[in-house]
């Protein structure tokens, strides 16, 4: 059973939040080797990597993203 996670909601540790009218700006860490449940989001999202790297399973294929990555997260 897949996960689905409502707005504002991720599975790091919120570092910083910033709110405009129709815009958030979420800064986010995670722990090294974190492995995260089959799951989905309420809302698209961006995902800039600052520092490290993820490995991520998107439609049955795995991608690896380091710093410097934007990522583009469908709802």
């Amino acid at each position: 059973m897949e996960i689905k996670l409502s707005s504002g909601r991720f599975y790091g540790k919120r570092s910083e939040l910033k709110e405009f009218t129709d815009l958030k700006l979420t800064e986010m860490s995670y722990p090294g080797g974190l492995r995260t449940p089959l799951h989905s989001h309420e809302h698209a999202y961006f995902s800039l990597i600052l520092e490290g790297s993820h490995t991520g399973t998107y439609q049955g294929k795995s991608r690896r993203f380091t710093t410097s990555t934007l990522i583009v997260n469908p709802a």
